[in-house]
C-alpha cells in the first residue's frame, strides 16, 4: 500500500461503476411490458376520475 502525504496507509479505489451499472439495469429498471402496463394502469386511472 502507498503512504498519503500525512504517513498514512492509502487502499486501492476499484472501479465499481459497471457492476453498479449492471444491477441497476437488471434489479432496478421495470422492463418495457410492466412499465406499458403502469402507463396503460394510470391512464384508465385518469379517465376514470375525469367521467
Amino acid at each position: 500500500m502507498q503512504e498519503n502525504f500525512r504517513g498514512r496507509k492509502m487502499q486501492k479505489m476499484y472501479d465499481l461503476s459497471s457492476k453498479f451499472n449492471t444491477f441497476y439495469s437488471s434489479n432496478v429498471v421495470l422492463s418495457q411490458t410492466v412499465q406499458a402496463e403502469l402507463y396503460d394502469k394510470k391512464d384508465l386511472n385518469i379517465q376514470r376520475l375525469k367521467d
